[in-house]
């Protein structure tokens, strides 16, 4: 009897770690395209400094937000959204709207494929 208490207690604590790791995922990546769509704003308005200061500040959110999401995530997929982010400030800092538009498209797709690939469907779970 008592294994089976231990067993439910071991399961209802993995089902609610998980539900909470799912979570702070989306939150992150909810964060994440916030901050590209308000950086795409910008560079298409032309206003590099804000471009630039929010490109920052998406990379200071990233750097300290994907370490938590190494052990549910690829880390190539992060890896590339990390190289992503980095260009991206350089190509604000140095006003290219060329380069700066596709790489924020780039960010955003990887970023809703890691959102996609951790929702709670049957597909995932099978």
């Amino acid at each position: 009897m008592t294994r089976t208490k231990i067993s439910l207690a071991i399961f209802v604590f993995l089902v609610v770690y998980i539900l909470f790791s799912i979570n702070k995922i989306y939150t992150i990546t909810t964060e994440t395209n916030i901050l590209c769509d308000e950086i795409h704003d910008f560079v298409i308005s032309s206003n590099w400094e804000e471009a630039h200061t929010e490109s920052e500040r998406l990379l200071k959110l990233w750097n300290k937000n994907s370490k938590a999401m190494f052990v549910y995530v690829n880390t190539n997929e992060l890896d590339l959204i990390s190289c992503e982010i980095v260009k991206l400030t350089d190509y604000t800092q140095y006003k290219n709207k060329s380069e700066a538009i596709p790489c924020i498209s780039v960010i955003k797709y990887l970023i809703n494929e890691i959102n996609a690939l951790e929702k709670i469907t049957w597909h995932n779970i099978l």
